[in-house]
Parts: C-alpha cells; sequence; structure tokens
C-alpha cells in the first residue's frame, strides 16, 4: 500500500521470498541502477549510478573512494608528502592481523613495489621504496607532520630474484616536522647517524660487549674510560 508519502509492502508471517536469475533496483525514472543479485555470477552496490561494491568469484572488490572503518570520513593528508591514504581505520583500539593455523606462520604485512600498471606490473627502479610504515600526529591543525618512519628502499639494478635493499630508521628533530635518517641497514652493515648510547646494564654506566662471550669490553664509570680484555 501507500501512504501517499512512502510505499509499503508487509509480511507479518513467515519470510518473504522473491525467485528471480536477477534482482535489479533502480530509481523511479529507471535512469540509475542501485543494485543488482545475479545468480551465479556477481552483485553489485552504487552510489549514483557508479559501481562501489561487487562480489566476483573469488572474493570482493570495492572500488573508487576509499575504504573507511569507523566514524567521521577519510582524512586527506598524512605527512610533508601528503599522503592520502584509502584505506583508514578510525577507531581506538587499532588494526589486528591474525592467523590461526598449525603452521609455523603468524599474522603478517606485506608492502611491494612495482613499476608499470596494477594489470601490467614491471620490475620496480633503485631508488624506489619498496615499502614503508610512517608515524605522524596532529600538531592542531593537520596530520601532515612525521613523528618516526621506517622505510625500505631498493639500492642496485633489479633482475630476476635480485632485489638488494636497505632499510632506513627515520625519527623527527624539535622544531620541524620532516624525517632524519638515524639508523641504517643494508648489506654493507649498520651505519648510525648521530649519538649512540647504551643504557646502564651492571657493568657500569653502559659498555660495548664484543665476543662470542663478550670477552671484550669498552665503558665508562662516569669518571674514568676502560677497555676490559677479560680472555686471551
Amino acid at each position: 500500500y501507500h501512504t501517499g508519502s512512502h510505499g509499503f509492502q508487509i509480511n507479518s508471517t513467515g519470510n518473504t521470498l522473491y525467485q528471480s536469475n536477477e534482482h535489479s533496483f533502480y530509481n523511479p525514472d529507471a535512469s540509475e541502477l542501485m543494485a543488482a543479485f545475479r545468480t551465479n555470477a556477481d552483485c553489485e552496490l552504487r552510489y549514483d549510478n557508479v559501481k562501489k561494491l561487487e562480489t566476483t568469484s573469488t572474493g570482493a572488490k570495492i572500488s573508487g573512494g576509499g575504504v573507511l572503518i569507523g566514524d567521521n570520513s577519510l582524512y586527506a593528508g598524512f605527512g610533508t608528502h601528503i599522503w592520502t591514504p584509502k584505506t583508514q581505520v578510525h577507531e581506538t583500539q587499532g588494526l589486528a592481523i591474525v592467523r590461526s593455523d598449525d603452521g609455523v606462520w603468524g599474522g603478517a604485512l606485506h608492502l611491494a613495489k612495482s613499476r608499470g600498471s596494477y594489470s601490467s606490473p614491471s620490475a620496480a627502479a633503485s631508488g624506489d621504496r619498496a615499502g614503508a610504515i610512517y608515524f605522524e600526529a596532529h600538531d592542531g591543525t593537520d596530520y601532515l607532520n612525521y613523528v618516526a618512519g621506517i622505510e625500505a628502499f631498493i639500492v642496485d639494478t633489479v633482475g630476476t630474484n635480485d632485489t638488494p635493499g636497505k632499510l632506513l630508521f627515520s625519527t623527527t628533530n624539535d622544531g620541524t616536522n620532516g624525517l632524519t635518517t638515524r639508523l641504517e641497514v643494508s648489506s654493507a652493515g649498520v651505519e648510525i647517524t648521530g649519538k649512540l648510547t647504551f643504557a646502564n646494564d651492571g657493568l657500569a654506566n653502559g659498555s660495548i660487549d664484543l665476543g662470542a662471550d663478550a670477552d671484550l669490553n669498552l665503558y665508562h664509570d662516569n669518571n674514568d674510560a676502560y677497555f676490559d680484555n677479560n680472555t686471551g
């Protein structure tokens, strides 16, 4: 029935079953498809006649805009590079990746890089970031401010089963919002930029211990410097 404002279909007992190979829902003048459900094929939801969510034989696909979990709307702009992530989680408990099986692997986060396109990827190049984790903070105006970052770079020519790289750990200095590299790990070893401090480990006010059994110790007790060779 229709009230003059809205139409109603009410079934007070049992279920309402719709049987057809395809169910399609349009706006009043049939100029825009809003949703469609097809037997043994895709199902889709649309916004303003643009497909946003569809099922496939392997799962589901979300197109355009982005994905928001939580309240508000997608934030535009993170870090000094002005990232605008298309998937954002606005919740108090964060994001968890869990794997439960009888194997040895746990939950994992995979970050990858290619040149070319998604449908036709090609080899990454030296200097490309293979992936990164960035930490940002709101400064009262926006989130365009780095606090720290971990970045993985490709450092030489990429070939088949040959992808050399380095890992950079960076922090932000007082009075700025950009990153400064403090630790670099590469095939050549470890490079540290800035001061390296060892905390008190019971030997003195922090020590550098070398050797399989920490037989060589370098430390300072606030008065004198020591170079102890305990074996040999």
